[in-house]
């Protein structure tokens, strides 16, 4: 990799509308954040799906001024922990957004059935299945495959392949070719972070997987920020530590960054496009990269 450009040609995917993936300071990284998550207080009723819709609206919303303001786009990480919540929430979030969104059942026994519903119900191109990994079981993969569902995350997670190079290599050895014999044509990669250390080990991750595969990629730093107690007492230190936790990856060539709670948004966001605007504006005088349209270098410094 040349300094902010990678050797290889870079995959770029159009999820109704959005796209994600390619040189960096083309497209703008992608922010992704979760919504009825597992203590989420907007939530009344985990298991019924139900929530305080008018909460969810003004949240959703503000994500909407957020990307006209920076120029980050966005997705949402739909999180259910039962398959009549989380259709419920699919439903609601497809008839007040446009935006795709990840399909992200805690297991999958919940997420398949709603994704079959997704299928059935005219969703199949907005919906993101999250995730094939190496757990997935073969009653998973036979469901699949009799759905129609275009885009999934693959999640380079294994307890015994903990390096950056052994997650590249999983996902092209074996994740990669799962996902392409279900019949999946748009491919996130998540490198996983597991820990507060190990996200120096997702964010090389997303480099090489740019670097080899050119793949949009990307992954969660709040799945340990969340749980990082030596910060978590101050809320300004937390804030901070969690921005440079998200952004990291971000300036190693992520396309999309799941921060967090829909919550986060307001503070994380400007971080994201700042790293977005410095990589766009390098770009473009030393490669003549042409930004999209919208992108955060033509919005946050004028």
């Amino acid at each position: 990799m040349d300094m902010f450009k990678f050797s290889v040609d870079q995959v770029e995917y159009d999820i109704c509308g959005l796209k994600i993936g390619g040189q960096p300071g083309v497209n703008p990284t992608v922010g992704i954040p979760s919504i009825f998550f597992t203590g989420h207080s907007i939530v009344t009723d985990d298991r019924k799906g139900t929530f305080e819709e008018k909460k969810a609206e003004k949240l959703i919303n503000s994500l909407d001024v957020l990307k006209d303001q920076t120029g980050i786009p966005y997705m949402l990480d739909v999180v259910g922990n039962y398959p009549d919540a989380l259709q419920r929430y699919v439903d609601w979030i497809a008839k007040k957004t446009q935006v795709p969104f990840l399909l992200d059942g805690i297991t999958a026994s919940v997420r398949t059935p709603v994704a079959k519903h997704c299928s059935e119900v005219g969703l199949e191109k907005r919906a993101v299945y999250n995730s094939i990994s190496p757990d997935h079981t073969e009653d998973e993969v036979k469901a699949l495959g009799e759905l129609n569902l275009e885009a999934c995350v693959l999640l380079t997670f294994d307890k015994r392949v903990m390096s950056a190079a052994g997650r590249v290599d999983m996902l092209e050895k074996d994740l990669l070719p799962l996902a392409k014999r279900i019949g999946f044509q748009k491919f996130l990669v998540d490198t996983m972070v597991l820990d507060v250390p190990s996200i120096g080990t997702a964010s090389k991750a997303c480099y090489m997987v740019k670097e080899r595969l050119g793949l949009p990629v990307g992954c969660g730093a709040s799945n340990a920020t969340t749980q990082w107690e030596k910060v978590r007492s101050d809320r300004d230190v937390y804030r901070s530590a969690h921005v440079a936790a998200t952004i990291t990856s971000v300036a190693l060539g992520a396309d999309f960054v799941m921060y967090g709670p829909v919550g986060y948004a307001p503070w994380v966001t400007w971080a994201i496009a700042a790293v977005d605007a410095f990589a766009a504006y390098q770009n473009r005088w030393e490669y003549r990269t042409r930004p999209s349209a919208g992108h955060p270098l033509t919005k946050i410094f004028r």
